[in-house]
């Protein structure tokens, strides 16, 4: 199968594309928000091979995400 990136992951849609992508057995290549959140870390623990990726970050942001990829 091949990876999927989910875009807006924090979002109703992006979650519920995630939760089918695990149901499907679809691994997650990448997910991505406009900004960091508790959430989104939430997410990357979940997917651990996965990129995280955000659209406007701030400095702190950047510091907080930076190791995650």
């Amino acid at each position: 199968m091949r990876p999927v990136v989910v875009l807006g992951a924090t979002g109703s849609i992006g979650r519920q594309a995630l939760e089918v992508a695990g149901r499907l057995g679809f691994p997650v290549a990448a997910v991505g928000a406009r900004r960091g959140s508790d959430e989104l870390l939430r997410l990357a623990a979940d997917h651990p091979g996965a990129r995280v990726v955000l659209a406007a970050p701030t400095g702190e942001e950047r510091e907080r995400f930076a190791e995650l990829g």
